[in-house]
């Protein structure tokens, strides 16, 4: 018989043995876990709480928050309650508002029931109310009970916020759900309430003449091989009423002519066939580059005719050298078609005295030639909005613009430079495609309304959507020297000159052999960047003021 000590003693190390076991195994748990979740956690950046991202907003801490972002916060941070876009309007922060668009935020979006342009109007910040609408915000988007933001502008008083929503063409007859318009809405208190305000703008609508700048064409389109009809568009501001005047003309295989009217004193010859350029030029010994006019013809004006482009009297006057438009001239402005007439004018007067004009397409020409008009400006969507008219129909095939804008290359060689509107990104590199091949295919595709995201030539990898040449982004990788040297001898030229991607003025990056144009030009701007070549010597140009690059 077993005796009590020695049961006890048995007793005492089983259960130390089983305790052992259970610490063992719970320390062989933890390093389970632990290996499950570690190539997760490792593969994870390390982002800022919600906390620290409001803190870096509202002490303006934008380099920090620019690089959060080129590390991919915005998709980080699409698990947030609170919108990043919400948090820049919120904290009065206009440069992370400009980030925040640039990088794709929608400036439509909701939070709490209110779209960001109503957030604007209830903190009182015109700049983010501006840069939203420039962006493409719906400016009559309504919520669930049909208020827009400008109702919300009358009701609280907001004059600087409304007069800004009006300018953005805001419907102020528009009615909410209880049968309200903006007009019944305002406070009628003094003159600086909204409520005076809106009765002086609709009294002045009938009083003051028609307004020049409301004047768009002419648009050119084929009703057959013999007969071409040429329109324009007016706001006449004593009737109070838009306006599409029509005119027919007869038109033969090898050209058209016609004097301009509504308001235009020009004279258009359209001659036939429509030239395509060449794809590379050599020993070109003079050569301007400006890129993303954007619809801004005065200040587009302005910078060729103060680097002695063209004349007082917008003739050529550049000889021999060679103009480059590096992409962009459509969307935000309001005188885009005034622009591409010009070009077009100058292209066959530049051909004349042995020069060139050189008309890239950028990211928004092709967006148009898509049908995507979602960044046009306030003038277009005033007559869209009054027509019931697609913008981009106007630039279809059967239109002269149209079939003129799609003869147009999309990368062009110029001595030892490779201009092109985004850049070419290692992954793109990857197939191998000729300038020529890359011309000839997009003209193709345009032509035959062949454009899809996932196509190489159209993607965010693709020559007219690419930035990784300055900013790191969820769709796009930022260049290495490797890969961009590589792209260089594939190319055989030494530099790359692009726009697209917004600067304060031109950089030279990765040693010179990047530069970067893309200072955008604004409504009467005196001081645009240009980039000028004389004789293989490289200068940055702005106003009166020439610089020395390399």
């Amino acid at each position: 018989m077993i005796s009590w000590r020695t049961r006890n003693l048995w007793t005492d190390t089983l259960r130390r043995f089983v305790m052992i076991d259970i610490h063992r195994l719970k320390y062989l748990l933890y390093f389970i876990v632990f290996l499950m979740i570690a190539p997760n956690v490792q593969g994870q950046e390390n982002f800022p709480d919600e906390r620290d991202i409001r803190k870096i907003i509202r002490k303006e801490q934008n380099e920090k928050f620019l690089s959060l972002l080129e590390r991919g916060l915005a998709n980080h941070y699409k698990t947030s309650d609170t919108p990043l876009l919400y948090l820049g309007i919120r904290y009065d922060n206009a440069t992370v508002i400009k980030y925040l668009l640039e990088f794709g935020a929608d400036p439509d979006m909701y939070y709490r029931d209110k779209n960001m342009l109503m957030w604007a109007v209830r903190f009182n910040r015109p700049t983010a109310l501006r840069l939203l609408l420039d962006y493409g915000a719906s400016v009559d988007a309504q919520d669930d009970r049909g208020v827009t933001a400008l109702m919300m502008a009358a009701w609280m008083n907001r004059t600087s916020d409304f007069e800004i929503l009006i300018e953005y063409g805001a419907n102020i007859y528009l009615e909410d759900r209880s049968g309200k318009n903006a007009v019944e809405l305002a406070v009628y208190e003094c003159e600086e309430s909204t409520g005076f305000e809106m009765d002086t703008r609709i009294f002045m609508r009938k009083q003051i003449p028609p307004r020049y700048d409301y004047v768009d064409g002419p648009y050119v389109d084929y009703l057959s091989d013999s007969l071409a009809r040429v329109s324009y568009f007016y706001y006449d501001n004593y009737d109070s009423i838009v306006r599409r005047i029509d005119s027919l003309f007869a038109a033969d295989e090898k050209s058209f002519s016609f004097r301009g009217f509504v308001f235009d004193t020009n004279t258009y010859d359209l001659q036939f066939p429509l030239d395509i350029q060449k794809s590379r030029y050599e020993r070109v010994e003079k050569i301007f580059a400006i890129n993303d006019v954007h619809g801004h013809y005065d200040s587009f004006v302005d910078c060729l005719t103060r680097n002695n482009i063209i004349n007082s009297k917008r003739n050529w006057q550049f000889g021999a050298g060679h103009l480059v438009i590096n992409g962009d001239v459509f969307d935000r402005g309001g005188k885009v078609t005034e622009t591409l007439w010009l070009i077009y004018k100058l292209e066959k007067q530049a051909r004349q005295s042995g020069g060139r004009v050189h008309f890239l397409l950028g990211n928004h020409e092709i967006m148009i030639l898509d049908n995507d008009d979602r960044y046009k400006s306030k003038k277009y969507q005033f007559f869209a909005n009054h027509f019931g008219w697609n913008y981009a129909a106007f630039f279809t095939r059967n239109t002269f613009l149209g079939e003129w804008l799609r003869k147009h290359n999309s990368m062009i060689v110029i001595n030892d430079n490779l201009f092109v509107h985004g850049g070419i990104s290692s992954v793109f590199y990857k197939e191998k495609l000729r300038v020529e091949q890359i011309n000839k295919e997009v003209r193709y595709k345009l032509n035959n309304y062949q454009i899809a995201n996932e196509d190489p030539l159209f993607s965010m990898n693709g020559p007219f959507w690419y930035r990784g040449y300055l900013w790191k982004g969820k769709d796009f990788e930022k260049i290495t020297r490797t890969s961009l040297d590589s792209i260089l001898n594939f190319y055989h030229v030494n530099h790359i000159i692009v726009g697209h991607t917004i600067t304060d003025q031109i950089q030279l990056l990765f040693d010179q052999k990047i530069i970067a144009l893309s200072a955008p030009f604004h409504e009467n701007d005196e001081n645009i960047y240009g980039l000028l070549i004389l004789n293989g010597v490289y200068y940055k140009v702005s106003g009166d003021i020439r610089k020395r690059l390399f």
